[in-house]
């Protein structure tokens, strides 16, 4: 019971910080597609990287102190955890797998791709669409407009 909440704790740390992650990439593209128009950029403009890892673990580490400090008991279930730590595992971790084969077969690289992008779908679907708690509150919750 408590490697389960701990490997949820850490799950939550981890897609949060990816998220961030990506955020922090989202802006440096920004900056970088901005300053174009000049001959060069100076890296002293943006962040160094020291700070961008402690945004990038800090952001996400604090989020999983306030959920743990708020909701003690909010990482702790029996089988929906596990369940739910193992179809994450096929959806992050599978389609990469098929990253090593690609370059011999097009139609594994199709795969690839179209699996490594519709994983925010799958995730959506797993913790959204077949969680019993999600859709119950999302009927319950009635339509405004």
């Amino acid at each position: 019971m408590v490697a389960c909440a701990v490997l949820a704790g850490v799950l939550h740390f981890l897609f949060l910080s990816a998220i961030v992650w990506m955020f922090i990439e989202a802006v440096l593209l920004f900056i970088s597609v901005k300053n174009l128009t000049k001959i060069r950029s100076k890296q002293k403009e943006v962040l160094s990287w020291k700070y961008m890892t402690v945004i990038g673990y800090i952001i996400s580490l604090t989020a999983v102190g306030v959920s743990t400090r708020l909701f003690p008991d909010g990482y702790v279930s029996k089988r929906t955890l596990v369940f739910k730590t193992l179809i994450q595992i096929v959806i992050l971790g599978c389609p990469w797998i098929l990253g090593f084969f690609t370059q011999d077969s097009k139609v594994l690289e199709i795969l690839f791709l179209f699996l490594n992008s519709q994983q925010g779908t799958f995730i959506f679907l797993v913790h959204c669409v077949f969680n019993h708690e999600v859709s119950h509150l999302g009927v319950a919750l009635p339509l405004q407009g």
